[in-house]
């Protein structure tokens, strides 16, 4: 059925209009011809309804090409562009819909490009199709799909190998003793051994050789297979897809308008066919052929490495071993040096009995006066080993570590993974003579059994010897530190409150079980505490905040404009090492002309390594995984937050990077977990920090060793050996490490500027940092300000690129690198002037600041697409400077507020209004009021995070609302139950059409005491047609209404659409007056905006003229109000007249009033006399005030 019809008429007959169609019959024009003016009728009538462009702020040429770009994108079946022609036509009218179809009719008629075009429109053409098919999201995606559900090369390896890679670890764990401990309960250097072992097993396995418990070809099998399931899935998603987007482009648009009178299922069945193209396209670079594993640098050079070293290790062993009996045999036999070890042992036995007997009475005291012991608990197993160096002179003694190395007895098996310094010490106490042993005996007495409880009941030295050696083998390493520890009880104590812990005495059990890191003083097990149902609570509605798609674009977005403006710092960079090398040449000095050449090209060459990585994303993920694989404490860095700075212990879990077992999750957190896979959260993740790590890695090598990543890693010796594994073992190349972690974090927006839980001495910038990070994680106060650690970030982007840094950096004396702070600066202030000058146009065309028109003619906000964003609306303020001299007001504090304080509060809405109603209540007695107050407030908060709870069912909502067609009508969230209406804004179509089958919710919801009236359509004051549905929000893309000559009036003052000066105290009036307003409004603009005189006005008689229009504006509408007719129209006109903004009168006020008048009734509810009645009181009111005052006053 044909919804409508228009005739082809020729256009020499009858004058053109928007309802006939006037262009050219089919194959009679082609590109060149459009701007004729019975084909440009068609595209003009299209162009002013869909995108508000015409030739009154554009060329006719450019509004042609805008239509062109618009007609090929929704021709080939771009998603966005499908879904978004879609969702206006489920709002239009019949004449919106017959221009749609005239439009439809002209490009269809149109002669392709290639039949008589030049070749720029050929080539044009080309361009345009090919990039509405490749950044469509849903051919990005099916990639994307096909990955996931296989896991990336190394991971599938490793599932084939990991038979292998058991019998490998078992092995390990039988040697060290640990054989069916947990992964958390391994000694350090046992999982740092198990993870060498794991790459060993992967390097082999992939080269093909031979490796225990794995058969010839399984791995190579296991790829392939790999690769025939990642294909099926990335062609099935894209067909689904794809067809669904046909279904909707016939359904909702061609046939919609009449283009069309039946469903086209050959086209269906050809859009199947063609279903292979974005997997297809991504397949075709070899590089991301799933079938095999690309070279890894890392992985062979430290699998190479590694070899060495263990057999080095071996070496050393065994001449240790050989070293250490010829000392035991050497002390059994020479009596002077019995005799002295006995002498050296009696005196520090002596030393350490007085130190004990004052430590245990210091504790004595302490448990007498009910104080809490400022010890860490294992005071004397320190002593023991190491002795005592800190005390004050004449009272510090020796431990048997160092009374043995006097006698000449080393450290056997310091090189050796399974052997510390509680081995060392164990084995040679067993093998002391026995006088000796006696003194040693005394020692253990005058420390350990006299200070530590958990040896109280060991008495016998062999017994405690062996009892050290099984349960704390790693001990030593951990007891190096333990004496700044204990100076540092106090921040023991607040690592043990983090991880939720109501008993804060430290012991040194503790300390020796790794629940704390002696390294750092921070908490090793924190993941593995068990918080609070609060806690939890918290930290799953930060977690689900960002679990969106819409979300998981922005980042995509903002990663890519960040890293987009690394590059042009770091090229800008290797231009100035160009031109020192051409100074360094004239001046001659050639062998700095020469270096600095080779750091140029470097630099330069850095850029299309970049390129290279990006277009071989998963080669790149597996090259930054393995060089990390060493150094899990980097990784662990890298990839510690999710970006926006969430904590994730997802992301390493799902890469299978962790041996540590981690906190089992529920059924709540496995749904999250599950939302954030299908909406690529940890993707983009992973992908981003990995192509950001191999860019920064591979820069600091540059820089550092004038060689790139893959030269100095790849280079070997005369042996085989890697040529600079001494460097990459050194604390420099550790520097180099953490260098490139911390700018990847910056790069993606992670990086935490806190300082840590435990860092000391932090500047008054670290504690700042410290509060905004930490506000997450309480209750409510985390729902608002949730993403703390985004916005100092943020903050961070915004002084590097503006040289803000540079000034910091001087009087903070931090260690960043000069040249990288001045090259970011440069480009940063060039950029806002290019913006500057890209805003100049859409200014013009009354966009806002923070809108643009896409090549299809689409106005879209970039207004969370930071830190493109922040460049819009600086390059706007500075447009305006440059056109008129002065800077507006409004825009200035608008576009403050959005980097400033919004950006970090955006969450706190009402909730924060009405918890500062509630507490001015309070102070002022109003208890009635405040109680009212607090049950707003709780309710604001109990919907918001009920909102934020259900937010990844957001795509799901849009979906629904999106196939309810013109059904569709955006509520207006102020009327009716705010509660009902904030708390379901992501589910509330979900609810709709579940209530219509049902009816259940609205029951359920009457029954509790909800007003479950259906909320009105919204109106928007500034907008002359009702929003479709935002489907393009699912992909991060915010479409803008057609921009109106309203929109450039407000545009030019800088003032933003929403304040509008319309408002009332009461939603319903709001919306009815809104309704009728707007062709007042947009009738009163466009005299004034486009009067020859309006250029030439100032600031300020702008804004004048905006009052004005509005006031004339609004009398319109309420005497259209008056006269419709339409009793709810003048109730509402009376209830706007009595509230409007600037009477003076809130909703207080009027419930005050109807109690002294004797009315019982909500204002809503009111009468059109009874209004008429409140609002004559309410003016006495204010009469009787005025006069009450003049007497006063004259009193």
């Amino acid at each position: 059925m044909r919804v409508l019809d228009a005739k082809f008429i020729n256009p020499s007959q009858q004058e053109p209009d928007f309802m006939t169609y006037t262009g050219g019959e089919k194959d009679t024009f082609g590109i060149s011809d459009l701007t004729e003016d019975h084909n440009y009728n068609v595209i003009d009538a299209q162009m002013k309804a869909r995108f508000g462009m015409s030739e009154k702020s554009h060329s006719r040429q450019e509004v042609v090409d805008k239509w062109i770009n618009y007609n090929r994108k929704f021709n080939v079946g771009n998603t966005l562009s499908v879904l978004g022609e879609a969702s206006y036509l489920s709002k239009a009218d019949d004449e919106e819909k017959v221009k749609a179809l005239n439009s439809y009719k002209l490009f269809d008629n149109m002669k392709g490009s290639f039949s008589g075009g030049t070749i720029g429109q050929k080539l044009d053409s080309v361009y345009d199709y090919g990039m509405a098919l490749i950044v469509d999201p849903v051919n990005l995606v099916s990639f994307g799909v096909g990955k996931l559900a296989t896991g990336g090369g190394s991971k599938v390896a490793a599932g084939a190998a990991k038979e292998a890679l058991e019998i490998s670890a078992n092995q390990i764990l039988r040697k060290a003793g640990q054989t069916g401990a947990k992964r958390s309960a391994l000694k350090p250097a046992v999982k740092a051994e198990i993870g060498r072992a794991r790459q060993r097993v992967l390097s082999k396995a992939l080269k093909g050789e031979a490796v225990e418990g794995l058969e010839e070809g399984v791995v190579e099998g296991a790829l392939k297979k790999a690769a025939t399931k990642e294909f099926r899935y990335g062609i099935g998603t894209e067909t689904v897809s794809a067809m669904g987007i046909d279904a909707i482009q016939q359904n909702m648009a061609y046939r919609n308008v009449g283009f069309q009178d039946e469903f086209n299922y050959l086209n269906s069945g050809l859009i199947a066919g063609g279903g292979f193209f974005g997997y297809g396209l991504a397949k075709a670079f070899g590089m991301l052929d799933g079938a095999s594993i690309p070279k890894s640098v890392a992985l062979e050079t430290y699998d190479a490495a590694v070899t060495a070293e263990a057999a080095a290790r071996k070496i050393a062993r065994q001449e240790g071993e050989a070293t250490y009996k010829e000392a035991m045999a050497k002390l059994a036999d020479d009596e002077e040096l019995q005799r002295k070890t006995m002498e050296s042992l009696k005196n520090n036995s002596a030393a350490a009995q007085s130190w004990a007997e004052m430590v245990a009475s210091g504790k004595r005291i302490a448990e007498e006066k009910g104080e809490r012991y400022e010890g860490s608990g294992a005071e004397g197993l320190a002593a023991f080993i190491f002795g005592k160096k800190d005390l004050p002179e004449g009272q510090n003694f020796k431990g048997l570590f160092d009374i043995f190395n006097d006698a000449g007895i080393d450290l056997a098996y310091a090189d050796d993974v399974w052997q510390g310094t509680t081995h060392f010490v164990t084995k040679t106490v067993m093998d002391l003579p026995q006088d000796i042993k006696n003194e040693v005996d005394s020692l253990y007495k005058n420390t350990v059994l006299k200070l530590d409880s958990v040896y109280k009941e060991i008495t016998d030295l062999d017994e405690a010897m062996v009892f050290m050696a099984k349960d704390y083998s790693d001990m030593g390493a951990r007891l190096g530190v333990m004496g700044g520890l204990g100076r540092e009880i106090e921040k023991i104590r607040k690592v043990k409150q983090a991880t939720g812990q109501t008993n804060l005495k430290v012991t040194g059990e503790e300390m020796l079980e790794g629940i704390v890191d002696p390294s750092t003083g921070t908490a090793k097990n924190v993941d593995k505490v068990e918080r609070s149902l609060m806690g939890r609570s918290q930290d799953n509605l930060i977690r689900i905040l960002v679990t969106h798609p819409g979300t998981t674009a922005l980042n995509l977005l903002g990663w890519v404009n960040a890293s987009g403006m690394q590059s042009l710092s770091d090229g800008l960079r290797g231009a100035l090492y160009g031109g020192t090398s051409v100074a360094q040449y004239i001046t001659g000095n050639k062998a700095n002309a020469v270096e600095y050449a080779e750091k140029s090209r470097l630099m330069m060459t850095l850029q299309k390594e970049k390129m290279k990585n990006l277009l071989n994303p998963f080669a790149t993920q597996e090259e930054a995984l393995n060089f990390l694989s060493l150094n899990p404490k980097m990784r662990k860095e890298l990839f510690r937050y999710v970006s926006g700075g969430l904590d994730s212990k997802d992301v390493l879990k799902t890469l299978d990077l962790e041996f540590d077992d981690l906190e089992k999750p529920g059924m709540f957190e496995k749904a999250i977990d599950t939302f954030q896979t299908v909406y690529g959260v940890k993707a983009v993740d992973v992908l981003s920090k990995t192509q950001e790590f191999m860019y920064n890695i591979d820069k600091q090598m540059r820089l550092k060793y004038n060689l790139s990543y893959a030269d100095f890693m790849g280079a070997r010796d005369a042996q085989g050996q890697p040529l600079h594994w001494a460097k990459m073992r050194s604390d420099e190349f550790v520097e180099i490490q953490a260098t490139a972690v911390e700018d990847s974090l910056r790069a993606v927006f992670s990086k935490s500027f806190g300082g840590g839980d435990f860092k000391r001495d932090r500047n008054i910038v670290e504690m700042a940092a410290k509060g905004i990070e930490d506000a997450r994680k309480y209750p409510i106060l985390g729902a608002m300000i949730p993403f703390g650690q985004f916005f100092n970030n943020t903050i961070a982007f915004m002084t590097d690129y503006s040289g803000i840094s540079i000034v910091h950096s001087y009087f903070a004396k931090n260690n960043r690198d000069p040249m990288e702070m001045a090259t970011k600066a440069a480009v940063g202030l060039t950029s806002i002037t290019a913006m500057s000058e890209y805003e100049m146009k859409h200014m013009d065309e009354g966009l806002a600041w923070h809108e643009e028109r896409d090549d299809d003619g689409q106005v879209r906000s970039r207004l969370y697409d930071f830190p493109f964003s922040y460049y819009k609306g600086i390059g706007r303020i500075v447009a305006h400077f440059r056109r008129d001299g002065e800077i507006p007001p409004e825009l200035y504090d608008d576009v403050v507020t959005t980097f400033g304080t919004a950006n970090l509060t955006r969450s706190l809405g009402e909730s924060s209004a009405s918890a500062f109603e509630f507490m001015k209540d309070v102070a002022s007695g109003k208890y009635p009021d405040a109680v009212e107050g607090l049950q707003k407030a709780m309710g604001n908060v109990g919907s918001m995070y009920l909102s934020g709870y259900s937010r990844p069912l957001d795509p799901l909502n849009q979906i629904a609302a999106f196939a309810m067609g013109d059904a569709y009508n955006e509520t207006d969230r102020n009327i009716g139950s705010k509660f009902i209406n904030k708390s379901t804004r992501y589910v509330e179509s979900i609810f709709d059409g579940f209530d219509q089958l049902t009816g259940i919710p609205t029951a359920a919801g009457t029954a509790l005491g909800f007003d479950m009236t259906e909320a009105p359509a919204r109106e928007r004051p500034l907008e002359s047609r009702p929003r479709g549905v935002a489907i393009g929000r699912i992909f991060g893309y915010r479409d803008s209404p057609a921009p109106q000559a309203i929109d450039k009036m407000y545009a030019d003052i800088g003032r933003p659409k929403w304040k509008t000066d319309i408002k009332s105290a009461i939603p319903e009036a709001n919306n009815t007056v809104n309704r009728v307003i707007t062709k007042y409004l947009e009738a009163e603009a466009d005299k004034a905006v486009y009067d020859p005189e309006w250029k030439n006005k100032s600031i300020d008689e702008k804004k004048a003229a905006v009052t004005l229009a509005t006031s004339r504006a609004k009398r319109r509408a309420l005497a259209e109000l008056y006269r419709s007719g339409n009793p709810t129209d003048k109730r509402h006109r009376e209830m706007f007249k009595i509230s409007r903004r600037g009477s003076g009168v809130s909703m207080a006020d009027m419930e005050e009033a109807l109690e002294e008048i004797g009315i019982d009734k909500k204002v809503e509810d009111l009468s059109y006399d009874q209004l008429r009645l409140l609002r004559r009181f309410l003016r006495m009111e204010k009469r009787d005030l005025k006069r009450s005052s003049r007497e006063s006053l004259r009193g």
